[in-house]
Parts: structure tokens; C-alpha cells; sequence
């Protein structure tokens, strides 16, 4: 489309030229014109394409040899190495420009897709052949990575030389403080394993070794960046010191509603299909479907506390690694582009990472996004590669999550229209396996939408509440949210000022993509969740934003270094404050593991004032039990929420025992634990001292016998 302008100069006569037609471009030809952003690209050395071939097919081996030996522990080592990264980095190396940090992205993605995609066809079919499918999948990455090595090795003093320059360019300053933190960080988390959440969270739990290690990491990072060096190794370590701490301290998951995914994946370990007319975890069960089969493959014993625990550290390196690909394909530097992820990562709080759909699939969106993206400065087989990869990364997050794959249309489209994605096909290929899932799956997923919610934003962005508070929640409850959310509202307008200071194609791009998610809040309220959601996808393109604002050469690094204390303070806070009401107890799970699968169909188990602090379903035999909270506000509360003393919680819990009696045919059983307490003190739901006098009663009541006893919970059972 062209407009055309004509030069009005004087009257033409007839023995005079045709007056001059100039052509101008019109705003759709402009549009099409416009160039891609500059990618900040530097391509992996000859030494990282030998590197990573070699230390793949070392994973393979370890996996032969372990598997040979019955050594279960290497085993489950090798196993995770390679459906974590190693059978992604043979269709990865056929990325030839791609830069180490691209390459590593590509590796993991992949991997996570193919173990996703697979575990999903062999539970989906009931065709459940754990050993003989990583066989062939081990078979098919072996001969794909002997092919690369053998190309590698003939280019082995290429590699030699470029490992050479790789040791000169890194810092050691930085290098020694960040590997000194990650031993001060282990070390003081491994001092502390197996204890217990107190009402201090974490932070309670662990002593100064920790804390000096984490100081470490961050003057590492910031060394690093003073110097002009990549920060990439100290970024990553920085970012996962909490996760880590979590896992190795509690031993457990950091989050209850983890106890639930499990018992999807030991529903698929213990009968090798699924019912995805049963419960919407089953109908998106990518994730749980691809952890079984890592875990049969493995011989991991008890999923809950070795897969779920540990998950989260993959997940989080994940995500950040995918902020930082994505940011230096929008053109940001390479110290740019790490403190991008980093305040992606220390910035995402609110939307704590754990063994959940939600997280895998995020970093897989982000994956996506970020390779659509070097598709656009991509041509010929190029970028034909970089599509397939973007499908069948599709594929797996259109399983494993029902609303992230549209929030990833959303940013491409937006950015579609900055012509930072060029190809109008890739939102296609993100949307049409999610709406096929979608499709198959649509008696579970309407279930979860009402006609309402549509165009009722101020509702559906509201976050979640409490409607039954006997007094305000507690300061730590308070900070805890509070200080992330403040936080977030800090990067919101630094990346503002960012935008304003530019106001480039690229500017405008990352403020609109930020923006994109929003359009969820005119559908849904996603069980009171989308705020968060919105927050999480909206935060990369903040990130980068930020990552761009420029500041006066004299006072950049004190500006830096305030901001990294500040992120890694209300992280560490964020992360770990309300630990005491949340996080997973080994022995209450271990007993309510005991009780699923013993107890007879038809039993009832209630959680006493809350059912979110009580890891339930967490087996294969979750669907034979019912589960119930004794709640003490609304028009059927069964207990009162402040007893005036000891006698009056007796003879409730008494009447409670006579009135379950009479309205339940079945065995009925009741968890007390320290979680459902700290959960509604911190909550505001009932005081600490009152949870106490209930369970003092169940302790002495004629009418409950204690059916299993732990350090942190207890199982009553109704006497009959």
C-alpha cells in the first residue's frame, strides 16, 4: 500500500512534463520494513559444542553403569541429568550461532519437553513401559551425540584454544567469592537438615554460615559486573541459595499444595494410565505424567521428598536462565541481560517456584518467547529449526498447564506487532495445541469458568482473602506479602522511567508485552489467582526494562549495588517468612501417606480450621477418601474459634464426636499438626493459644483415639 503525493507547482501546459509523482511508503509497507532488533549474540565456542555432547552421553553412561551395578543413588543422578539437559543437547547443537547460555536454555527445554511428551503418551494410553521407552529415547541421544562429539573432536585444538580464552576472560576474584558462597550457603544448609519450620521461618532455622555465603554471591555479582566481566556464574548461584536451603533443611516441599501434584504421579507410578475424567490434575498432567517416568526410570523411593523437594532449584535456575536468553536476544549486553534474570528472579516472589504445572510451564513459555524471538533475525533452516523447537516446546506446555500457552500467544502477538517476532505463524503454533487439549479435556476445564467473570476485572484481579478473620492477620503474614508486592510495584516503575528515558521500538515493545497478561483479568479469576499469574509473566519484560535504564557513570555502581541488596533482602524474606504455615512436614505426610492407603473406601479425613495447611492427596489412593475442614466461622462451622478455657474445647470436641457419629456412616479421622496451627494464628484465623486447648482435647477425649503420632501432627480417629 503506497500513497502517492503530487509536486503543485505551476500549471502544467500541454507541451509540458506530466507533473512529478513522488512514492511514499504507506503505514503497512512501513511496518513490514521495519528491521529486527539487534541480538547481543556471541556463539558458543568450539570448546562448549565438545563440552556439552561429551558430558551428556557421560550422563548416558553413568545411567548404563548405575543401572548394572544397582547403585539406586548414581542411578537417579544419571536419570535426572538426562531427562533434565541431556537429551535436549543433540538437536540443540544444531542451533550454530547460538551462544552458550542459549545452547544450555535449549538443552533443558527440550529435555523437560521430550520427558514431558513421553511420560504423557505412555500414561495417556495405559501403554506404561517406563524402562523400555528411556531405552529407546537413551538409544536415539546416544548415536545423535556420537555424531556431534565425532564433529567436535576434529575441531578438538579449536576447542582447546577457545577453553584457553574462556579461563582468561573469567574474573577469578568473582569466581572464588561465588564458589567460596555456594560451599558457605551448602554448608550451612546441609547443618541444619531435617529440621523443622518455626515461627521464624527459615531465616530462624539457619545460622551466619548461610548468610555470609549469600553475602558472598552477591559481591560476586557485583564484582564481576564492576570489572566488566559476565556475571552469569555468581547471577545463578544468587538466586538459588533459598530454594536450595528449603530443600535440604525441611526435606520436604516448601509449598502444601505440592502434597496434591504428587498424588497424581504416584497414581501414574501405581497404575500406569490416568483418569483425566477425574480431576483437572489428571487431565493436565504433563508435568506429573513425565516426573513418574523419571522416577520409575531412576528408582527414586519416595517421590515427595526427593523430586518435589528438589524441583524447585531446576525450575528457578530454569527461569532465570530464560529471562537472560530472552533479554540478550532483545540486544542487552551480557552483564545486561544476567542482572535482567536476576531481578527476575529475585523479583518473583509473590509467585514462589515449586514442583507445580504452572512453574515448568512458565519457563517453557519464556523458552518459547525467547526463541521466536532470534527467529525473527533467523532465515532459511535456521529458522525452520527454531520453529520446530517452538512446537514441540508448545506441545508440552499445552499439557501441563491449562492458561499459560494463551498468555504466551499474548506476548507474541504484542510483539508481533513491534515486529520484534516477524513470523505470524508462531502464535499459531503456540495456540493450536492448547486449544486441541483444551478441546479434549473441556469437561474439566469449563468447570473452572464462569459466564461472570468475563469483563469483571476489578473482581478477578483481586487477590485471594480471608472472609472469616477473627482479628487481623499478623505482621509476619503482612511483610511477608507485602514487602514482594511493594517490590514489584518498584520495578513497575523503574521500568516506566526506563521507558520514558528511551521510548524506542524496543521501549515500547517490553512495556506493551508487560501489559499483555492483563487481558486474562477480562476472562477469568483463576481460582483467585490471577494476579499472580499476571504478575509472573508481566515481570520478565519489566525485568529487561529495568535492565536497560541507564544511570550516570559516577553513582551506577552504588545504584547496582543498593538495588541487589534490596532484591536479595525482600526475596530471602519473601521466600521464607510464612514458612511456619506453609512448608510440608516430612512426618505429617509420611502419616497421611499411611492413612490413604490403609484407611477403607469411603472414610472421611478433616483438617482441623484449615485445609490449606494439610498436604492431603498426596497418594495413589486419594480418590477413596473424602476430605473435610472443621471450621470454626459461616453458617456451618462445627467449632467455636476461641474457646473460654480448657473445659468448654472438652465438651465441644466431645459433642463434635457424637454428632460425627450420628451423620457418618464410615471411619472419620481429624489431622492436628503445628502447620494448621501456625496457619490460622499467622492468618488470623484463630489464635495459637486456642488451637492448643482443641488439641489438648482430641489428645483427652474418650471419643478419638490417636490412629498415628508425629513430632508436628497427629491423626485422630472417631471411636465407634
Amino acid at each position: 500500500m503506497t500513497t502517492s503525493v503530487v509536486d503543485e507547482g505551476r500549471h502544467s501546459g500541454p507541451d509540458e512534463p506530466a507533473p512529478r509523482v513522488v512514492a511514499r511508503p504507506g503505514r503497512l509497507a512501513r511496518w513490514r520494513r521495519l528491521e529486527p532488533l539487534p541480538a547481543a549474540i556471541r556463539p558458543a565456542g568450539p570448546h562448549v559444542r565438545l563440552l556439552l555432547p561429551a558430558a551428556a552421553l557421560a550422563a548416558l553412561v553413568l545411567v548404563g553403569v548405575a543401572a548394572a551395578l544397582g547403585a539406586d543413588d548414581l542411578l537417579a543422578a544419571g536419570v535426572v541429568a538426562v531427562c533434565v539437559a541431556g537429551m535436549g543437547v543433540a538437536p540443540a547443537l544444531h542451533l550454530r550461532t547460538a551462544g552458550t547460555a542459549t545452547l544450555l536454555l535449549a538443552s533443558g527445554a527440550i529435555s523437560c519437553s521430550v520427558t514431558v511428551l513421553v511420560g504423557l503418551g505412555m500414561a495417556w494410553t495405559g501403554a506404561w513401559h517406563p524402562a523400555a521407552a528411556f531405552v529407546v529415547a537413551g538409544g536415539i541421544s546416544a548415536a545423535w551425540l556420537l555424531a556431534h562429539l565425532m564433529r567436535a573432536l576434529r575441531l578438538r585444538s579449536a576447542a582447546v584454544a577457545g577453553a584457553r580464552q574462556a579461563l582468561q576472560e573469567v574474573h577469578r576474584p568473582a569466581w572464588v567469592l561465588a564458589f567460596v558462597g555456594l560451599a558457605l550457603t551448602t554448608t550451612g544448609a546441609v547443618h541444619h537438615a531435617g529440621e523443622e519450620p518455626t515461627p521464624g521461618g527459615l531465616l530462624g532455622v539457619l545460622g551466619p554460615i548461610w548468610f555470609i555465603g549469600v553475602v558472598l554471591t552477591l559481591a560476586a555479582a557485583l564484582v564481576a559486573t564492576w570489572a566488566r566481566r559476565s556475571p552469569a556464574l555468581a547471577v545463578l548461584l544468587l538466586v538459588l541459595p533459598v530454594v536450595t536451603a528449603q530443600a535440604i533443611v525441611y526435606q520436604a516441599p516448601a509449598v502444601m499444595v505440592a502434597a496434591r501434584h504428587v498424588g497424581v504421579l504416584e497414581y501414574v507410578l501405581a497404575n500406569g494410565s490416568l483418569e483425566p475424567s477425574a480431576d483437572i490434575y489428571q487431565a493436565w498432567s504433563g508435568m506429573f505424567a513425565g516426573s513418574a517416568w523419571l522416577t520409575a526410570v531412576g528408582r527414586i523411593g519416595d517421590p515427595l521428598v526427593t523430586v518435589a523437594a528438589f524441583a524447585p532449584i531446576m525450575l528457578q535456575a530454569g527461569a532465570v536462565l530464560a529471562v537472560r536468553v530472552l533479554a540478550g536476544h532483545l540486544g542487552l549486553s551480557r552483564a545486561r541481560a544476567w542482572w535482567a534474570g536476576a531481578v527476575f528472579g529475585l523479583g518473583s516472589t509473590l509467585s514462589a517456584v515449586f514442583f507445580a504445572p504452572q512453574s515448568l510451564a512458565f519457563l517453557l513459555a519464556m523458552t518459547v518467547v525467547a526463541f521466536s524471538v532470534r527467529a525473527a533475525t533467523a532465515s532459511g533452516r535456521a529458522r525452520a529449526g527454531l520453529g520446530l523447537l517452538v512446537a514441540v516446546v508448545s506441545c508440552a506446555i499445552a499439557v501441563t498447564h491449562q492458561i499459560s500457552p494463551y498468555l504466551t500467544v499474548a506476548a507474541l502477538v504484542a510483539l508481533f506487532a513491534f515486529r520484534v517476532v516477524r513470523s505470524w505463524w508462531l502464535p499459531v503454533v503456540v495456540l493450536v495445541p492448547a486449544l486441541a487439549w483444551a478441546a479434549v479435556n473441556f469437561e474439566q476445564v469449563s468447570s473452572y469458568f464462569s459466564p461472570s467473570a468475563v469483563g469483571n476485572v476489578v473482581a478477578n484481579v483481586r487477590p485471594p482473602s480471608l472472609s472469616y478473620n477473627d482479628f487481623s492477620e499478623s505482621l509476619t503474614a503482612r511483610l511477608t506479602y507485602g514487602l514482594p508486592a511493594l517490590l514489584l510495584v518498584l520495578i513497575g516503575l523503574l521500568a516506566v522511567v526506563s521507558w520514558w528515558r528511551r521510548r524506542d521500538r524496543r521501549s515500547w515493545a517490553l512495556l506493551v508485552t508487560a501489559a499483555s497478561p492483563g487481558l486474562l483479568a477480562f476472562g477469568s479469576d483463576y481460582g483467585q489467582e490471577v494476579v499472580f499469574r499476571v504478575a509472573l509473566f508481566a515481570l520478565p519484560w519489566l525485568a529487561i526494562a529495568v535492565a536497560l535504564l541507564r544511570l550516570p557513570r559516577r553513582s551506577a555502581p552504588v545504584g547496582l549495588a543498593l538495588g541487589a541488596v534490596v532484591l536479595v533482602a525482600v526475596h530471602t524474606y519473601g521466600m521464607t517468612g510464612m514458612d511456619y504455615a506453609r512448608v510440608m512436614r516430612a512426618d505429617e505426610a509420611a502419616q497421611l501417606a499411611q492413612l490413604e492407603r490403609s484407611a477403607p473406601d469411603g472414610a472421611v479425613l478433616f483438617s482441623l480450621g484449615t485445609g490449606a495447611a494439610t498436604p492431603y492427596r498426596l497418594t495413589e489412593d486419594y480418590f477413596r477418601i473424602q476430605f473435610g475442614v472443621l471450621t470454626y466461622h459461616g453458617p456451618t462451622a462445627e467449632l467455636p474459634a476461641a474457646p473460654e478455657d480448657q473445659a468448654e474445647a472438652d465438651a465441644v470436641v466431645g459433642q463434635l464426636a457424637d454428632v460425627l457419629q450420628d451423620t457418618i456412616d464410615g471411619p472419620v479421622y481429624v489431622d492436628v499438626s503445628t502447620a494448621e496451627s501456625g496457619y490460622t494464628d499467622l492468618y488470623g484465623i484463630q489464635r495459637a493459644a486456642d488451637f492448643d486447648r482443641y488439641a489438648r482435647a482430641f489428645a483427652g477425649s474418650d471419643g478419638w483415639r490417636a490412629f498415628s503420632t508425629g513430632p508436628t501432627a497427629t491423626i485422630y480417629e472417631l471411636v465407634r
